[in-house]
């Protein structure tokens, strides 16, 4: 069977007095938006179910429709909105958070990690920087996937078992790095879904973005045939281009393409 990990970024409020980067951005969607998503699941008889949970289900077989939400960054709009939904709705989620960033503007506050972790959600690493780990020395991974973990850990009190590597960023080295870290998964940003054979350090997630409406979420989220197949080409041929021209110019060129987006959306 295949299970879909969902990954959001910004819930908030259409009129949410925000900066217009993050208003704007493919990866924000309403909080309207996200409760009809979680409407759709509880009325489908999905069963929600955390990252620990896949380990242990992914390869026996079962009769109900199994998903995984995650959360990249720790933004407090994820506390502030989408926290109470998922509560109303009784599903647990897996909150990646950017150690360095936690307690700053726009981020969640340690307090507001421990209210979600009492309430069941997992709350796991995002590294120390959000920095692409690809672009880093062997020493300076360790230090990302390390320090974060440590810091999580020591201010939870739980151990941190799962990493989203920072905008998708990873190759060997990393791999070995969060394996030698006692990681027991990372989420990618490959598109696709979990199954039998999937290797629980490059879980492949489906990010969910602004443009998705509920019919398409269904979609995504049932994992069709045809959904995959649109799902798998798009993905080769991000990866096949940040290949070519390397992640730093992959990424200056994705930051330049939302400006002009966001340019355009004002004009």
């Amino acid at each position: 069977m295949r299970i879909p990990i969902i990954t959001y970024h910004h819930v908030l409020p259409s009129d949410a007095k925000v900066d217009d980067s993050i208003l704007n951005s493919p990866f924000t969607i309403s909080d309207s938006e996200f409760y009809k998503q979680m409407l759709f699941l509880s009325q489908n008889d999905y069963e929600a179910i955390n990252l620990e949970q896949l380990m242990h289900r992914k390869e026996k077989q079962t009769y109900k429709r199994l998903i995984v939400i995650t959360f990249d960054d720790g933004w407090v709009d994820n506390f502030e909105y989408a926290f109470p939904i998922l509560k109303s709705f009784n599903v647990p989620a897996t909150f990646f958070v950017i150690t360095s960033y936690i307690g700053s503007a726009g981020c969640m506050s340690q307090d507001q990690l421990l209210e979600m972790q009492q309430s069941g959600m997992q709350i796991e690493s995002h590294a120390h920087t959000h920095t692409p780990l690809e672009l880093l020395s062997n020493s300076e991974i360790q230090w990302e996937v390390t320090h974060s973990k440590k810091l999580l850990e020591k201010n939870l009190e739980k151990q941190v078992k799962f990493m989203s590597f920072p905008h998708g960023s990873y190759n060997k080295t990393v791999l070995q790095t969060v394996k030698s870290s006692n990681y027991s998964g990372c989420g990618t940003s490959n598109f696709g879904y979990a199954v039998s054979s999937t290797k629980m350090h490059e879980l492949p997630r489906i990010l969910i973005r602004k443009n998705h409406d509920i019919s398409q979420f269904g979609k995504l989220a049932e994992g069709g045939t045809l959904t995959f197949f649109k799902g798998s080409i798009i993905q080769k041929s991000k990866g096949l281009i940040k290949n070519t021209i390397g992640i730093e110019r992959y990424q200056n060129l994705y930051n330049i393409r939302n400006r002009i987006k966001r340019t355009s959306a004002i004009d």
